[in-house]
Order: structure tokens, then C-alpha cells, then sequence
């Protein structure tokens, strides 16, 4: 894209890697970056910008439920090779085959309570602040885990070769380990056995996330953030990694290769065995925009080397779009019509989510449209001075360049400080050599 005055080139941008930037005056961006970018993928062709792919209903609505959207969602492989979606809703938790949801777990008083999910040893065990833990193999109902299990507990996960639960009825900064590779004994003694660590019991704060990364622990408080290290009873520690940083709802937590990118009142971060690290410079102003409410109802969820964060975006109480980042080059942009309660991505990278708005659970980045809306993708660059304030402005020209697409246009529009001055011109992008338009 390049604009001219009657004496120089004012702009050429060509490389559009620089993604959204809320943290600089318009003036001071950097060539390529945008002061608005809504879905753009700038991921998959650096430098390139193109619209987003779409959504699709990986498993069809269940209706009528009085709850209607998704407190939980995972992928259960068993020994034999076979995959389950598993999904939690308003009173039950679901086997989801074909579009069909079948309970496997029902109590009256879930009521819509989020439901995490961890597997060891062909069991897929899940917990709930409301209900006794519970396992399933695949087959029925699911049943109560035995091995007297911390109850009533909001997170679990499999570190070293245990099942590790935390906040539950015994405390809500308690953390329990099992026994080595029986998620079934959580009495047992000795560097096999189990046993748990109270996490600055008397901070006024609880634990509001674990998460296995990188060899060691990750745990999340609301406004802290703890590493435990080690490999067995005998030499687990545990240590503070920021006493002012932490993450204010698990579901916004998200593995990586050695980290984990999570919410917290400060921004987003990313968690490795040492330190924490702050992701959202670029959009920080937006980030700290964002309310309490808007924090407390954001997930996390992660496509190839992207971190999504769904959130609300317009105060109905369901997610609706999301700030999408690359984690390999800091570069951030923001999808609409993302309608996430919670997030999952597959074992062969699929990123799921389990609906906001229904009870359903959609592919994300397939396709063209989401749930059958266009998508628009738009660019808008920062302000271009042309010398000094001094001089007379007097644009004469655009040249832009894009790929051919049949059906598609592109649409130019300019301000003048700040002012829209309501010209926009519609470029269609049907194959063909040039176009040329005069204004």
C-alpha cells in the first residue's frame, strides 16, 4: 500500500507483521503496524495480510437446556487408541459422539459450574467445586474416584507421573499429589506415595490454577504465581516466582514448549520454570481496559504457536471475540464472533471450543464464514503526517496491490485528523490486470 503528495511518497507499506498496536500514539507506529486489525491472520504468511479462516459446529447444539453453554470441554484417548469429546453443561457431563450427547455424569447442583479434566492411566478424571471427583473409562457412568481423592476441588492436572488436585474442601490453597501412577491412592507414603503442600495458606488469596510445563509446576494464584520443582516427595519444593503477578482465572491458562501464557490483573504473561514475562505490550492499554467481569469470564486456548484469549466484549455475559497472539513474534490481532466459554486443542492440533451462547462445540480456522456470518477483515493504519504541519497536503495517490479473489472487494477509506471523511472507495478483487479509480 502506497500514497503519494504532489512531491514525495508519504507511505509504502508492504509488510503488515507488525499486527495490532495500542500501546503507541497513532503517529509513532511503526510501517505496518495497525491502530485497529480485526481478523487478520498475519500468523500463517508474515508480512501478508489476509483474512482469517472461519468456524464450523464440530458437534451439533444440544437445545433447550437452561444453561445454555459449555463449562467444560476435553479430548479423552484411551489405551486402545479411541477418542472421546467430553463436555460439561448445566447440570451434566457429556460423551459427545456424532452430534449426540450422551450424559455420563448428572448432579442438580453443578448448575452450570465450570468442570476441569485431567487423564492417567486410561481414567479420565474430573472435578467440579460441587461434586465429588469423579472418573470414567469410556464405557457407562462415570463413578466416584477412589482412594479417599480431595472432594469439591476446582483444578486438576498429571505432573510427573501423578494426579495433582488443588482448591478443594481440604483449602482452598491446598494441593494434593497421588501416588505415583495411581490416580486411585491418595494415602500412600514414601517417595511413591502421596501427599499435598499448603501454598501461603494465609495470604487471603486461593489457587486459580495449576498447570505442568516445562519439568516443573506452575501454580496460580489470583495475585501470585508459584513454581514447584523436583521429581519425587523427597525433593519437591515449591517457591514464589512473583508476588504480585498472578492469574485470575484458570480457564485463560495455556501450555506451551517450556511456558504458559495466562490472564492476570496486569496483562498477559507468559510462566516458565524461572520468571514470568509480560506478552502484551503492543495492546497493553486494551488489555488493561478490559473489566473485572471481562477477565473473570475470558479463556484461553492455543492453535499451532497462537494464544487465544476469548472474552466479552460487549456486556451480555458470553465471549464473543478474541485477542489472538503469536508467541513466536509478539505480534497480536483480534477475531470476532468468537463465541468461547472454553477452549481444547486436540491431539493432532485442532483448536475446539465449547460455546458461550449454546450448548455446542465448534472447529475454529476452517472454513471461510463463522457460524455462517461473513467475516470482514479489517486494516487500519496509523496516522501518516507528510512532512512537516507546516506544509500544504494534498494527496494524489493510491496504489494497492492484492491477490485475486473472485466475489471478494476491498474497501479504501481515509480520515483527516481523526475525522472520517465519509469517501470510501470499493476495489473489486475479481481477477483482472488493474483497476484504476478516480475520485
Amino acid at each position: 500500500m502506497s500514497g503519494t503528495s504532489d512531491k514525495e511518497t508519504i507511505s509504502d507499506i508492504r509488510d503488515f507483521s507488525q499486527g495490532l498496536v495500542t500501546a503507541l500514539p497513532s503517529h509513532a507506529l511503526p510501517p505496518g503496524a495497525a491502530t485497529s486489525l480485526q481478523n487478520a491472520d498475519i500468523f500463517s504468511a508474515p508480512g501478508v495480510l489476509k483474512k482469517r479462516l472461519g468456524t464450523a459446529v464440530a458437534q451439533a447444539e444440544l437445545a433447550a437446556l437452561p444453561l445454555p453453554h459449555v463449562n467444560g470441554l476435553t479430548q479423552f484417548i484411551n489405551v486402545s487408541g479411541v477418542g472421546f469429546t467430553v463436555a460439561a453443561s448445566t447440570d451434566d457431563v457429556y460423551n459427545v459422539t456424532a452430534g449426540v450427547w450422551s450424559s455420563i455424569f448428572s448432579l442438580g447442583t453443578l448448575n452450570g459450574t465450570d468442570v476441569n479434566f485431567a487423564t492417567l492411566n486410561n481414567l479420565l478424571v474430573f472435578v467440579s467445586s460441587v461434586i465429588t471427583t469423579q472418573k470414567w473409562n469410556g464405557v457407562g457412568a462415570s463413578a466416584n474416584l477412589l482412594g479417599t481423592p480431595p472432594s469439591n476441588a476446582k483444578y486438576v492436572c498429571v505432573h510427573k507421573g501423578r494426579m495433582w488436585i488443588a482448591n478443594h474442601a481440604a483449602g482452598k490453597s491446598r494441593l494434593n499429589y497421588s501416588k505415583l501412577d495411581d490416580c486411585e491412592d491418595w494415602t500412600a507414603t514414601g517417595d511413591t506415595g502421596a501427599g499435598f503442600y499448603d501454598i501461603n495458606p494465609n495470604d487471603g488469596d486461593e489457587i486459580t490454577g495449576i498447570v505442568s510445563v516445562g519439568g516443573v509446576l506452575i501454580i496460580f494464584k489470583e495475585r501470585s504465581t508459584y513454581v514447584l520443582r523436583g521429581h519425587k516427595p523427597s525433593t519437591f519444593t515449591w517457591a514464589s516466582v512473583s508476588t504480585t503477578v498472578g492469574c485470575v482465572t484458570g480457564r485463560t491458562i495455556v501450555p506451551f514448549e517450556g511456558f504458559c501464557a495466562f490472564l492476570s490483573h496486569n496483562g498477559v504473561y507468559a510462566a516458565s520454570s524461572e520468571k514470568i514475562s509480560l506478552l502484551s505490550k503492543n495492546i497493553q492499554p486494551t488489555i488493561d481496559a478490559l473489566s473485572t467481569t471481562q477477565r473473570q469470564g475470558a479463556c484461553g486456548g492455543k492453535l499451532l504457536e497462537q494464544y487465544w484469549m476469548a472474552y466479552d466484549s460487549n456486556a451480555d455475559g458470553k465471549n464473543d471475540a478474541a485477542y489472538v497472539l503469536d508467541v513466536r513474534y509478539g505480534t497480536w490481532s483480534k477475531y470476532t464472533n468468537i463465541k468461547a466459554r472454553c477452549f481444547h486443542t486436540t491431539s493432532v492440533g485442532l483448536l475446539l471450543s465449547g460455546g458461550s451462547d449454546k450448548t455446542i462445540i465448534r472447529q475454529h480456522n476452517t472454513g471461510t464464514d463463522a457460524d455462517d456470518a461473513t467475516i470482514t477483515l479489517t486494516w487500519t493504519s496509523g496516522d501518516m503526517g507528510w512532512g512537516s504541519f507546516a506544509s500544504d497536503k494534498q494527496g494524489m495517490g493510491v496504489w494497492l496491490d492484492a491477490a485475486a479473489l473472485a466475489g471478494k472487494t476491498l474497501d479504501l477509506d481515509h480520515d483527516i485528523m481523526g475525522i472520517d471523511q465519509a469517501d470510501t472507495i470499493a476495489f473489486s478483487l475479481a481477477p483482472s490486470t488493474t483497476e484504476t479509480r478516480v475520485v
